[in-house]
């Protein structure tokens, strides 16, 4: 007789890994309409991630114009076994800015699928505008620095986890993931990027059990 998957769960010591990203890079949008600033405009490949600033970032302002940026991070998930149970998973980034001055009724930091390239190029901001579906969140306003800001991977989050190859993420204001045109101020949040090093690293962990 075949034993019952919860047994063969608790037989099975849950394990965990943690993956640092092969990728980390902010795209980064502008226009007076934020139609246009929304579907991609005067667009640029921020090379804030090395020296001296070691950051990324992902938000959506209004100053005197529109303000959109999308952060790809994306991470090499081939060495979870092919048949892993995920158990529960969570994004850690190091908060150095973050502010909630633009929408408080729509605060949040959110995680969806990315459709980023390897090395990213400006074309995946593009590429990403039709992607709603949310991974995880996190309020802006618990986004404070310093110190580790944690999000959670809901199950759409677990399922998106891929153990053959690259999974891949973009981080996206709330206001841009449903296209809300944002009120004068900024929702945004900046964390140190995967080269400054250990310490300030943005990091995945997956707890699993490895059927």
């Amino acid at each position: 007789m075949m034993t019952p998957l919860y047994e063969r769960i608790i037989k099975r010591k849950r394990k965990y890994q943690l993956f640092f990203p092969t990728n980390n890079r902010t795209v980064r949008s502008n226009d007076v309409v934020w139609g246009i600033c929304w579907a991609g405009d005067d667009l640029i490949v921020m090379p804030y991630h090395v020296a001296p600033n070691y950051h990324v970032r992902a938000a959506a302002a209004l100053t005197v114009s529109y303000w959109i940026w999308r952060a790809f991070l994306t991470f090499d998930t081939s060495s979870l076994p092919s048949s892993f149970q995920p158990v529960e998973a969570r994004l850690m980034i190091a908060v150095k800015a973050s502010t909630c001055t633009s929408s408080i009724a729509n605060p949040y930091l959110q995680l969806t699928p990315g459709h980023q390239s390897d090395p990213v190029v400006i074309d995946d901001f593009n590429v990403q505008n039709p992607e709603t579906e949310v991974l995880g969140q996190i309020d802006y306003r618990d986004c404070a620095p310093p110190g580790a800001k944690l999000i959670y991977l809901n199950q759409a989050g677990l399922d998106h986890i891929n153990p053959l190859g690259l999974t891949k993420y973009c981080l996206r204001a709330q206001l841009d993931v449903e296209n809300q045109t944002p009120p004068l101020g900024a929702n945004s949040a900046t964390w140190w990027s995967l080269e400054k090093g250990p310490g300030y690293r943005p990091y995945l962990r997956i707890d699993y059990y490895p059927f």
